[in-house]
């Protein structure tokens, strides 16, 4: 199931007041907004992307925060999106986004040694443009 950037701001402002901190919620919107600038952008310099595509994107990217821990939100953001019947890339991108390079070791969420099917999708995983 596709996802556009106004249905992924609006399931995430749902969230503020209701977790820990509504940081990550700001965060997002801006992540997303910067991705877009840049999206199009790159577009000018003959890409082809869809903009709203990876503004989405940018807005999920840290959804797991909304459904549990901040410190699992990698794996709590991947498995709530397929639980919601999203597309891969939706899903992934919760993933993708704290592991550099298909390395685990170089991460903005935790080295995943108590998950190993993170671990293997950080090894394995191609990542897309939209990822990157």
């Amino acid at each position: 199931m596709k996802l556009t950037s106004k249905e992924a701001k609006k399931i995430i402002e749902s969230a503020r007041g209701k977790t820990a901190n509504d940081g990550w919620i700001d965060h997002s919107i801006c992540v997303g907004n910067s991705a877009g600038i840049i999206a199009e952008a790159l577009n000018k310099k003959g890409y082809q992307l869809d903009v709203d595509k990876i503004i989405t994107l940018g807005y999920v990217h840290d959804i797991g925060k909304m459904v549990g821990s901040f410190d699992s939100h990698v794996i709590n953001g991947y498995e709530y999106m397929k639980k919601k019947g999203y597309d891969e890339e939706y899903c992934n991108i919760c993933l993708t986004h704290s592991y550099l390079n298909n390395d685990v070791n170089c991460t903005a969420g935790g080295i995943p040694d108590d998950i190993p099917f993170r671990t293997e999708f950080v090894l394995n995983h191609k990542y897309t443009i939209y990822e990157k």
